[in-house]
């Protein structure tokens, strides 16, 4: 059955979007918005300033995250998602290490430490990435290290990083045994699956951020990937999850959708309500999540029927608790830019 998108003609603002949109897809007149600028709209209703920003060209969701900081509505940075394999928690007692399996990249605990083995040919009956709701407890990699500050004890366990090639196949690439952590940083060794030429390596954790971040192509950096911990609520970007087919059968997938600043940034999600008459009082009652999924990617949905597939959801829309403890709702009017490319997500936002 074939959907139907009809936009909700409610305020002079989102009329005024949906009209360029239409003009600029229309007529192809890329210059309609600049590719390398925000677009930042702002709407006086119902004594509320109703802000719109536009992610840009060329940081689609598909390719990039871009971090948002919601008490100024500007993003703060972007990265690549491409750019890192492994991610650190760098806060002085952070041990948990994340692998990013939006660059295909999943993880294997063998059960065994002897690192010099040949690993190559592991037959892994399951390959392994991180829950996308942020709970550090369910981490791929999970606990490599128990004890106190200065009387830790490790696993010394090999974990193998796969690559997803897609197709259901996986490429062992390399072996990592985790070896060391202190205030200031953690130390792995890592190797081609077969061999012994071992390389060492020490990650620099900084506590003015979340994670920091370690790319195989830049063996010897710490990366800086995501803003100061103090300076975004949201990302959006690609990130797996597991999704349920109609049958009911759990799946891994990677979407694209928007990830928060977890653990501090709380989302509460109202359906079926008019964004604009929505006021800080109706969130009474409303249980707020802090998953990092929590706002997530179904503020879309997909029918390949459709000449157009994706269309944004309806009276969908957030209440969000900022990092600064500050009070927004968010909406989202938008997943496609002036050159009819999908990945671009527009935001009405209301801060309170």
């Amino acid at each position: 059955m074939k959907t139907i998108l009809k936009f909700p003609f409610n305020g002079t603002k989102r009329f005024f979007l949906q009209a360029l949109l239409f003009l600029c897809v229309s007529f192809s007149l890329t210059s309609c918005f600049k590719a390398d600028e925000e677009m930042e709209i702002i709407e006086s209703k119902a004594n509320q300033n109703v802000k719109t920003l536009i992610i840009s060209n060329p940081y689609t969701i598909y390719n990039y995250f871009s971090y948002i900081d919601l008490d100024s509505l500007k993003v703060v940075k972007t990265a690549l998602i491409s750019s890192w394999d492994l991610a650190f928690e760098a806060s002085p007692e952070g041990f948990h290490v994340l692998v990013n399996a939006a660059n295909s990249k999943e993880i294997y605990s063998t059960g065994k430490t002897d690192f010099s083995a040949d690993y190559s040919a592991t037959t892994v009956p399951n390959w392994s990435f991180d829950v996308s709701s942020g709970n550090p407890d369910s981490t791929a990699i999970g606990k490599w290290v128990s004890g106190t500050v200065g009387n830790y004890q490790y696993t010394n366990q090999v974990y193998l990083l796969g690559n997803n090639n897609g197709d259901g196949t996986y490429t062992i690439q390399k072996k990592i045994a985790f070896k060391k952590l202190t205030d200031n940083s953690v130390v792995f060794i890592t190797a081609n699956p077969a061999n012994n030429i071992t390389d060492t390596i020490t990650i620099n954790k900084d506590n003015a951020y979340r994670y920091v971040y370690y790319s195989f192509d830049k063996p010897k950096e710490t990366l800086l990937i995501e803003p100061l911990k103090n300076k975004w609520d949201i990302a959006a970007g690609t990130y797996r999850t597991i999704i349920f087919t109609d049958a009911g059968v759990p799946t891994p997938y990677t979407v694209r959708g928007v990830i928060s600043n977890y653990p501090v940034v709380k989302i509460a999600k109202v359906w079926k309500s008019d964004f604009y008459a929505a006021l800080a009082k109706d969130t009474t009652g409303l249980k707020f999540s802090n998953y990092k999924d929590a706002i997530g990617y179904d503020w879309k949905d997909y029918n390949s029927a459709d000449n157009n597939p994706y269309r944004v959801v309806p009276n969908l829309y957030y209440f969000i608790k900022t990092k600064s403890d500050k009070l927004v709702k968010l909406e989202f009017t938008g997943y496609i830019n002036a050159n009819a490319q999908y990945g671009y997500p527009t935001f009405s936002i209301v801060n309170f």
